[in-house]
This record gives C-alpha cells, sequence and structure tokens, in this order.
C-alpha cells in the first residue's frame, strides 16, 4: 500500500476527514497510481509492441506497488507527504517533455494528451488533499500530540497599555497553533492565549507567555512545553505601527483592520487570510501547505509565497506582487491595475488567472510560459513572441496602446500542465 494511501487512511481514523472524503481521495489516488503504471511501463519497453491494456498494467501495477517500502514507524508531518507528492506532479512535466523532445512531433502529440489527462488527475488528487489538510490545520489548534491521551485547555492573558503606539515594533510567536490579529478601541495590546496539552504537563503557578520591551519594540512569547498547542487571539489598538510581525507553526494566521509600515506573517502547514491592511512598505505572508488570502489591502510590495497551496489576491492596491506557489492555482481579481507596477506569477501543475478590467491609459509589458497548456490573453497584445508547439507555450508582447499609455506595468505568469488567463 502507497505512503499516500495510509496517510489518507490516518486522517480518516484520526477524524480529521469523512468517509466520503476519504472515498473521493482514493478513487483520485487509484486513477493517478495506474496512469502512473502506464507511463512507467511505456518509458521502459518499445511503444510499437506494447499493448497498454488494463490487464497487463495491473501486473506491472502489482510490481510498482511492491517496489514502495513503507515503514509504519516513520513519523511523516504533512510537509514530509507533500514534499513527495509535488515532487511526484512536478517531476510528470519535466519527464514528458523529455520524452517528447526525443521522439518526433506526431509521437509527441500522443504524448502530450496522455500527460496532460495524468496531470489532470495528478491537480484534481492534489487540489482535494490540499483541501482536506486545510480544513484540518484551519478548523483549530493542530496539535502533535498522542490522540487518545486526554487534552486540557488552559488560559493566559498579557496586556500592555500604550502611552503612544508610532514607531512601535510588535512581535507574536506561538506553535503548533492558530494567531488572529485585529484592531480594537481600548489604548491596550490584549494578547489572549489558550493552550491546549496533556493533562499533568502544564502548570498555571507558571505561565508560559513572556512579554519582553526593547526600545520601540515590545515581544510576546511563549516558552517551550512539550506536546501543547498555543492558539493566540491578540487585539491591538487603532494607531500606525513600524512592524507587526506574527510568527507560529501547524497553524493559521489571520490579520484585518490593520496600519502599519511593514506586515510579516510566516508559518507552516497553515493558510495566511489578510483582510483591510494598510502597509507603507510590505506585506510578507509565507507558509507552506496551506493558502494565502489577501482582500482590500494596500501596500507597497506583497509577497505571496506558499507551497501546495492556491493564492488569491482581490480588491487590492498594490503597486508590485510577487505571488509563488506550487500545486495549485493563483487568482488575482479586480485590483488597481492603474497603480500596479509589476505583477509576478509562478506555480506548477495548475492555472494562473488575472481577471478584471483593464482602465484606459494603462498599458503592459507581457510575458507568460507554460507546459501542456494554453495561453489565453483577452485584450489586445502586439506580440514580439507567441509560439507553440506540441508541449510549450511562450509568449512576450506589449498591450497595443503600451506606448501611448500614462501607466505601464510588468506582468509575468509561468506554470507547467495548465493554462494561463491574463484579462
Amino acid at each position: 500500500m502507497s505512503e499516500e494511501r495510509l496517510m489518507i487512511l490516518r486522517l480518516l481514523e484520526q477524524g480529521k476527514i469523512s468517509e466520503v472524503e476519504a472515498e473521493q481521495l482514493l478513487d483520485a489516488l487509484g486513477d493517478i497510481e495506474y496512469d502512473q503504471a502506464k507511463q512507467e511501463a511505456s518509458s521502459s519497453f518499445n511503444y510499437s509492441q506494447v499493448n497498454l491494456s488494463k490487464d497487463e498494467d495491473d501486473e506491472h501495477n502489482h510490481y510498482y506497488k511492491e517496489k514502495q517500502h513503507y515503514n509504519p514507524n516513520k513519523n511523516k508531518d504533512f510537509e514530509e507527504i507533500f514534499d513527495s507528492l509535488g515532487k511526484k506532479f512536478e517531476g510528470l512535466g519535466e519527464h514528458l517533455e523529455g520524452k517528447m523532445d526525443v521522439f518526433g512531433e506526431q509521437f509527441g502529440k500522443k504524448m502530450m494528451d496522455l500527460g496532460s489527462i495524468f496531470a489532470n488527475k495528478s491537480i484534481s488528487f492534489a487540489e482535494k488533499i490540499i483541501d482536506v489538510v486545510e480544513k484540518a490545520v484551519d478548523s483549530d489548534t493542530f496539535i502533535n500530540v498522542d490522540l487518545f491521551s486526554p487534552v486540557m485547555v488552559y488560559e493566559e492573558v498579557l496586556e500592555k497599555k500604550l502611552e503612544d503606539n508610532s514607531h512601535l515594533s510588535l512581535q507574536f510567536e506561538s506553535y503548533n497553533g492558530n494567531i488572529s490579529i485585529h484592531k480594537w478601541n481600548e489604548p491596550t495590546i490584549k494578547v489572549t492565549a489558550h493552550i491546549s496539552a496533556k493533562e499533568g504537563k502544564y502548570d498555571s503557578a507558571n505561565p508560559i507567555f513572556t512579554l519582553n520591551e526593547d526600545n520601540n519594540s515590545i515581544y510576546f512569547y511563549p516558552r517551550p512545553l512539550e506536546g501543547a498547542g498555543v492558539k493566540l487571539k491578540v487585539e491591538v489598538p487603532e494607531g500606525l505601527y513600524n512592524l507587526i510581525k506574527a510568527q507560529t507553526t501547524n497553524g493559521s494566521i489571520s490579520a484585518e483592520n490593520l496600519n502599519c509600515n511593514r506586515l510579516l506573517l510566516q508559518t507552516k502547514n497553515g493558510s495566511i487570510k489578510i483582510n483591510n491592511i494598510h502597509t507603507q512598505e510590505n506585506t510578507s505572508c509565507t507558509t507552506t501547505n496551506g493558502k494565502i488570502v489577501v482582500e482590500k489591502c494596500k501596500a507597497e510590495n506583497l509577497l505571496a509565497a506558499t507551497k501546495n497551496g492556491r493564492i488569491s489576491i482581490e480588491n487590492s492596491t498594490i503597486k508590485r506582487i510577487e505571488g509563488l506557489t506550487s500545486n495549485s492555482k493563483i487568482t488575482v481579481i479586480d485590483i488597481a491595475y492603474n497603480l500596479l507596477q509589476s505583477l509576478s506569477l509562478k506555480t506548477t501543475n495548475s492555472k494562473i488567472e488575472v481577471i478584471g478590467t483593464v482602465p484606459e491609459n494603462t498599458g503592459f509589458s507581457l510575458e507568460a510560459n507554460t507546459t501542456q497548456g494554453n495561453i489565453n490573453i483577452g485584450i489586445p497584445v502586439a506580440y514580439s513572441e507567441n509560439i507553440k508547439t506540441y508541449s510549450n507555450h511562450r509568449v512576450h508582447g506589449k498591450t497595443s496602446n503600451f506606448d501611448k499609455c500614462e501607466t505601464i506595468a510588468n506582468i509575468k505568469a509561468y506554470t507547467t500542465n495548465s493554462n494561463i488567463y491574463l484579462f
């Protein structure tokens, strides 16, 4: 049995997915394993002499499964599982391209058809499993503890009254839990920590949270507690802060209605969601195995970087945007294109969409590339390059009104095994 199947069954056993979701995931994975067996068989034999029937593939698929070794005692977290899946998906396009280059145009076309089917099934499975994990880590605190041991929840509250919050830097740290940050009308920073730990591990007489002050910085952080998870609710007074930084693991981060020079959010195995955030300089959102959602935000620069999670940027005013992910889609909808200077988007095995109305007197230079997919541009473009082969579609160009526009921006979009849609 493959590691991916065991992982799905483990999620079902732990109650993190339903029986229906488990059945859907196993069905999708079954399609992938069957097509992968075909692909491996086709790379080992003469295509003119091989009959790729399902009966013959069953024998090869059995051999393929026998070759996989699984150690049930090996502890793998979500990131390791997705690293394995990501490498399989990303390697698909490179493998198919290599085969197509060796064989001729006609055979390459056949391989492209097979590759597209296989890639679509892989993407479908990846999106399903990513959605399941996102629900698991976003629903509440995710804790690396024995699920059969009693877990207690304790509360600690720290407060700090502010006389002046201008040029002030705030840093909040947690582990194995979510962090939410929002504005409130009190002149006090309030941090409410919910600590989940095995019975007997937490001592209420010895709080784990500490507040440190250094010049214009205030730092809230917990000491390590074995097998515990810490979920933070942070309330801050209105004002322009120099820096707001939040960092956790195995949990999501959400922030809304904040005003600062810089916003830095970092997690692992969790999503990041920001709404109505105004930064005078940089906004940075980085995670793995989780989505990034940006709505109604203003910034000079935005970095949205994840792995195995989608990126969505909507109704925002940002001059420079960089979006990086893998095995999931990137969507940009109705941003202020007349104020945009650069937009760089890169993913693998999924589509890129840039949607919205382009204002008059706004021009774009465009650069896009995909393998096993198409590039669709819905505005007039003067192409300096528009090359489409059986395995690749590459575009360079400028909007027809580029030289006459008052505002210009550079747009770059790259993916594999899927399509790119620009306007």
